[in-house]
């Protein structure tokens, strides 16, 4: 109890604010109670741009002021580069790190091979399969309208599912070169196992709070669906990158690009980095994307200058976290507020139809992104 009181009297004894915590659970309860979205927006009303929290018996720091966050991500980075492991990240420890997960040095090296991938230049290359995609979420959408029109009762649309629909089909054409067609297909193995990934198991959460992690992590409570969906895109992917290394296997997709993403030369070398995953400061010891020095006492850790065929599965996965709900909430949510603001959606439907008399056929990459500033708006 007392180990418990002096914990707890933290932030209090360095005059931060916050919640008051709960014996043993601290702050966790309330935010796996409540919408964490909603339970933070009271604790920034109440505490303010800067209060503390405690996760079990983790202190917990929230901040919310930009000259603070700036220094924290900007100016100090080197002292805040990691993220806070996932509950149960060690489980899956057989599956592929990707760049949201990775650490330290492991994390640099990616970041060092995957950036030269994300240009203008090669990002173009994705943008007819963006639009084949979109082509057909309309022409999905526009046979639901006729089938309405023809009946005299109007449809309702579930604007997060047509949008979790046309958000998926891209990210399988864009990044696995898959044609999944979830308007017709909705039971696609594809469509299942992403959605399986996000599955929350409120109850696995509860018992990760109370019990170590050797215990919370067994199999008793389960993790099957998430392990079995990751062992599917592993499967996936596997196969993709074997049938790519033929000869005259060759796509513009989001795969093709980070398989064949490289350092350029040079990058990298202010800061060592090396295939176990340290952080090495330059000396003579260790030179970066160069051949190392031998001899003795002195190690030899050289930079791959690119991905490994598990780190290339790794990526595609963070595509499909990463992509899948937030650009369908980010499109449903859009269109809810066009719907209800008709102001602004009738001057941009002006925009855009200004952009198709100039050119019937289609938008082209430059007009979409340079030339519609009111689409880039909303």
């Amino acid at each position: 109890m007392l180990i418990y009181c002096r914990l707890y009297n933290y932030w209090k004894d360095r005059n931060i604010s916050g919640p008051k915590p709960i014996l043993y659970f601290g702050n966790s309860l309330s935010l796996l109670l409540t919408a964490k979205p909603y339970i933070e927006m009271q604790w920034y009303t109440r505490y303010g741009r800067l209060y503390g929290l405690y996760y079990m018996g983790k202190r917990v720091l929230t901040v919310a002021d930009p000259a603070l966050v700036k220094q924290i991500l900007v100016q100090e980075f080197d002292k805040f580069r990691n993220r806070t492991p996932e509950s149960g990240e060690h489980v899956v420890a057989n599956y592929p790190k990707h760049i949201s997960t990775a650490r330290d040095g492991h994390w640099k090296r990616l970041r060092l091979v995957m950036s030269p991938t994300f240009t203008p230049t090669k990002l173009r290359r994705l943008y007819p399969l963006v639009e084949e995609c979109c082509n057909e979420f309309m022409a999905a959408l526009a046979g639901r309208v006729s089938t309405s029109s023809s009946s005299g009762r109007p449809t309702e649309v579930d604007l997060k599912q047509v949008m979790a629909d046309y958000s998926m089909d891209v990210i399988a054409s864009a990044a696995f070169a898959t044609k999944i067609h979830p308007y017709s297909q909705p039971n696609h193995p594809f469509v299942v196992n992403a959605n399986q990934m996000f599955l929350t198991n409120r109850c696995k959460e509860l018992v990760a709070m109370i019990l170590p992690a050797c215990a919370a992590n067994s199999r008793l409570f389960g993790d099957g669906a998430g392990q079995s969906s990751r062992a599917y895109f592993n499967q996936v992917v596997g196969r993709l990158i074997s049938e790519r290394k033929k000869p005259g296997e060759k796509h513009n997709d989001f795969l093709q690009l980070i398989m064949d993403a490289k350092r350029e030369e040079g990058e990298g070398e202010e800061a060592g980095v090396d295939t176990s995953g340290q952080i090495r400061t330059p000396d003579k010891e260790t030179t970066v994307g160069r051949h190392p020095t031998k001899g003795k006492g002195v190690s030899t850790h050289v930079l791959d200058n690119k991905l490994s065929d598990n780190e290339i599965v790794g990526q595609c996965i963070a595509f499909i976290i990463g992509g899948y709900m937030s650009a369908m909430a980010t499109l449903s949510h859009c269109t809810y507020e066009l719907a209800v603001n008709s102001d602004i959606q009738d001057r941009l439907v002006a925009e855009i139809s200004a952009a198709f008399n100039e050119n019937t056929s289609v938008i082209d990459y430059d007009t979409l992104c340079l030339r519609l500033p009111l689409l880039d708006a909303v």
